[in-house]
């Protein structure tokens, strides 16, 4: 195996393609606090969310093989642990080794930053400890395996912010709830569609979704989808609407929510089952999603910030995407 295959293989293992999500959460909550993207503090934290992302999704990986699961799905045959190409002790040195050191670079940052340490790194160990929950086994074996990955994630939005701020405010809160709302979206509607045909908990076939004659209908699953993305999009409506906006905002978060909907639209309606296509509406449907917070920021955070953040997650994006799957839009997970 050459040294780009086995490169390749550990990046498909941490999922890194998805980073762009992470780094957006962390990188905005910082800059509401009142951090500066351009400085060695932004930069350091950007880096330590791409890392963090992809050791967490790592293990989360590393878990799922390990617990059996992978081994059973057949969409997850192609994956370097599957196969053995790296082996399971490769993997459990490499993932718990860079989740210490990285836990240890968490401390750091809080400390020396010019926020709250204290709620810093009080956030901090729910992103851990929720994390750890859900790769642990919550994923597979309850409906509501989306809660301990929507504190995760919602936490670790918070543990950005409080490394620039030193108190909470209004303002944050909201973006918190719109990524909290956002995650519970990916996981519980668009994660569980993925996964629609694998014997495991299930929360939409729990609300009638079933796979007949390879045609997929959602029953109730449908309105739950719709509840959820609507609530999603309602939240970054009104932080919109009460923080301030310009001409641009507007204009950027109607186009990217009329996309939210439009790849709900495709996610949520019944219709011949195509796996593969829905991974496609499932990677546009989270960009524009995610994308929404950097552009109601842009009054906030300036123009500058917001178009580095969004920039960077698309050229990222395709980049990984090309070289990890061959393609731009359908990754192979």
């Amino acid at each position: 195996m050459t040294l780009k295959e086995k490169v390749r293989d550990w990046l498909q293992i941490f999922r890194a393609q998805t980073a762009p999500a992470t780094i957006i959460l962390v990188l905005s909550s910082y800059l509401v606090g009142g951090g500066n993207l351009f400085t060695v503090e932004g930069l350091s934290l950007g880096i330590f969310a791409l890392l963090f992302h992809w050791f967490t999704y790592g293990h989360n990986s590393l878990m799922d093989t390990v617990s059996g699961h992978d081994l059973r799905d057949k969409n997850k045959a192609h994956h370097a642990l599957v196969r053995g190409d790296i082996s399971l002790e490769s993997a459990h040195k490499v993932i718990h080794s860079g989740l210490f050191i990285l836990t240890l670079i968490a401390i750091w940052l809080a400390l020396k930053g010019d926020g709250n340490p204290f709620f810093a790194m009080a956030w901090f160990a729910i992103f851990i400890t929720a994390g750890h929950a859900y790769n642990d086994g919550l994923s597979k074996t309850t409906i509501w395996g989306f809660a301990p990955i929507t504190i995760c994630f919602t936490a670790f939005s918070l543990f950005g912010y409080y490394v620039a701020a030193p108190e909470m405010t209004n303002f944050m809160f909201y973006i918190a709830l719109y990524f909290a709302v956002t995650w519970i979206f990916q996981i519980s509607v668009s994660g569980e569609l993925k996964e629609i045909k694998e014997k495991e908990a299930n929360l939409l076939r729990y609300l009638g979704a079933k796979i007949s004659n390879n045609r997929l209908e959602l029953g109730k699953a449908k309105y739950y989808g719709w509840l959820v993305k609507l609530l999603n999009l309602g939240v970054g409506c009104y932080i919109l609407y009460r923080f301030g906006f310009n001409l641009l905002s507007i204009a950027l978060f109607a186009l990217l929510a009329a996309l939210a909907i439009y790849f709900c639209h495709e996610l949520t309606k019944d219709r011949i089952w195509d796996r593969n296509k829905s991974l496609v509406h499932m990677a546009l449907e989270e960009i524009a999603t995610i994308y929404i917070i950097p552009t109601v920021l842009i009054p906030v955070i300036g123009i500058a910030a917001s178009a580095t953040l969004m920039l960077f997650g698309i050229v990222y994006f395709i980049i990984y995407n090309l070289f990890l799957w061959g393609t731009i839009l359908r990754p192979r997970v």
